[in-house]
């Protein structure tokens, strides 16, 4: 025990402090990113299983895009369908 505070007391202490320092600077912003991809990508997985799962019920795709932007706080008079949700109006429409 003695040792390590010997080291932590001396120049070893700074440089372990100044390591710590700059890898937490440097790496958060990877971490927060990894963490705001996977967060982004959990929500595009709720959203295609609930499109899948109104699919399944039998819903048109009329009835899916009135659903969609319903979600949407959107401010304008018509709301817009985001361009990934548009593949299911599509897709339903050549399917059914």
């Amino acid at each position: 025990m003695t040792l390590m505070s010997d080291f932590l007391q001396g120049e070893g202490g700074h440089t372990i402090i100044s390591l710590v320092a700059i890898v937490t600077l440097f790496g958060a912003p990877f971490i927060l990113g990894a963490w705001a991809l996977w967060l982004r990508h959990r929500k595009d997985e709720r959203c295609d299983d609930m499109k899948r799962e109104m699919l399944e019920r039998g819903m048109s795709a009329d009835d899916i895009v009135r659903v969609l932007n319903a979600g949407t706080h959107s401010r304008e008079s018509t709301p817009t369908v985001p361009r990934r949700h548009q593949r299911i109006g599509q897709a339903r429409t050549f399917h059914g």
